[in-house]
């Protein structure tokens, strides 16, 4: 075999002696024989030539001759087995087929919640449109202070300016008025009402009623100006986590109509209110609680369900650096009951005894035993500070310094839970019995309003 010098091959100087070939070295020399100078024995070249063949890895490669040569035969057999086997399993079309269908059925499936959810969607969607034709702007006006002589050549024509914006619900509608529900503290102080409707038209608006305590007003509009109202659902029903929406306008017409999201975070919260704002709460709430955005103008407007039914009228919030999420409604049960009186007598119908009170908790110990003279285990009750000539409270004898702690057999601890008693639990129309001490001594009297005074 001959070697150019285009496929030579290189190998190390000292591995020449282990093969006949020629070979070149890394300068082209020519290193397969051995040179001229030196003399070889035969024997020598013939045991180096032979020396590789000795070797145990070339010994391994070669195929075993104790095998039987039918084995041989057997070999191409089984590939065409295996051939014919794949070829069987192609054309079967049985196996093949059912994956892809149980795949596609499974597809089908996995499709069919996210088409749950866009209708779902479409459906709050829709809710929200409809609830927020019943959410309006309700504008307190108050007229500007009149001027007189020279001062009234001079000074431009008055006109009545806008005290505050709040929003409100028409919840209901006849066939002359469309009544609207709102918060108190909105319409406060207003000399003129106007409502601003969802197609921007705005209206007069009459006061009907409002409570104080509640802090609930009804307005009435002309009927023919709106078209729909909203249903109210009934508030017991409602669970923690349901979602819950505040349609109004926070901080003015600008932002009319503006929806927020959230859940209704708790249920039967009690939130003491200042109703006079003199520093002092004499009012507990009875609300419920969500995180949907109330702000500024949001009082008065609907919290809403998923369903679009009213849940509640957005009133309050804790406004503090360090408290974020904290909203209240009065519930929509309350409402209905509020407004239904409102709606026929301008207010509502509560038992008025004609006293001022403070807890009992706030006064000293000393006050307490030295000069109310009261038992040691008397720690809780309503102290007398003011009793209201020809009230019901001076008819019956009350006075100033007399501690109230039971009405009609039920504990009276605190103002606000003497408050709540008489505006929601006792009938004005009935008896009411008063638990009372005086001088260290325990008493009761009864107030029965059918008598004349």
């Amino acid at each position: 075999m001959k070697f150019d010098k285009t496929e030579k091959i290189i190998i190390p100087r000292e591995g020449y002696k282990r093969n006949k070939r020629l070979f070149y070295d890394e300068n082209e020399q020519l290193i397969g024989k051995p040179r001229p100078t030196e003399k070889q024995p035969e024997e020598q070249e013939k045991q180096t030539v032979e020396k590789p063949q000795k070797q145990p890895s070339v010994k391994k490669s070669k195929p075993n001759k104790n095998v039987p040569k039918w084995l041989y035969l057997l070999i191409p057999l089984l590939g065409l087995l295996l051939i014919g086997a794949l070829l069987w399993s192609l054309s079967n079309p049985t196996s093949t087929d059912e994956q892809p269908k149980e795949q596609t059925e499974k597809t089908t499936t996995t499709e069919e919640p996210s088409n749950n959810v866009k209708q779902s969607s479409d459906d709050l969607e829709e809710a929200i449109q409809h609830a927020s034709k019943s959410v309006v702007s309700v504008i307190n006006v108050e007229k500007q202070q009149e001027t007189f002589g020279d001062e009234a050549k001079s000074a431009p024509q008055a006109n009545p300016e806008k005290a505050g914006v709040g929003s409100g619900v028409i919840y209901k509608k006849d066939e002359h008025h469309a009544f609207i529900v709102t918060n108190r503290h909105v319409i406060q102080g207003a000399e003129n009402l106007e409502v601003t409707l969802s197609n921007g038209k705005r209206h007069k608006a009459t006061l009907k009623g409002q409570d104080e305590w509640t802090d609930l007003a009804v307005l009435t509009i002309d009927a023919n100006a709106i078209d729909s109202t909203i249903k109210m659902r009934n508030s017991d029903e409602i669970n923690v986590g349901e979602t819950a929406i505040a349609i109004g306008s926070p901080l003015g017409q600008a932002f009319q109509g503006s929806v927020s999201r959230g859940i209704v975070s708790g249920l039967n919260r009690t939130v003491p209110v200042d109703t006079n704002n003199d520093g002092s709460d004499d009012w507990e709430a009875n609300v419920l609680q969500t995180d949907a955005a109330i702000n500024p103008g949001n009082s008065g407007g609907a919290l809403i369900d998923e369903s679009g039914k009213l849940i509640g009228i957005s009133s309050m919030k804790i406004s503090m650096d360090n408290v974020e999420g904290m909203n209240f409604a009065i519930p929509s049960n309350e409402v209905q009951k509020v407004v239904e009186q409102l709606e026929e007598n301008g207010k509502l119908d509560r038992m008025y005894l004609g006293v001022m009170s403070s807890d009992l908790s706030h006064i000293p110990e000393g006050t307490l035993r030295e000069v109310l003279k009261l038992p040691e285990d008397l720690r809780e009750g309503v102290l007398v500070s003011y009793v209201e000539e020809s009230s019901h409270a001076s008819r019956v004898g009350l006075k100033t310094k007399d501690v109230i702690t039971a009405l009609n057999d039920e504990p009276m601890k605190s103002v606000l839970q003497f408050k709540k008693y008489l505006y929601y639990e006792a009938n004005p129309n009935d008896k009411l019995a008063i638990t009372y001490y005086r001088d260290g001594k325990k008493n009761t009297v009864t107030i029965d309003p059918t008598e004349d005074e």
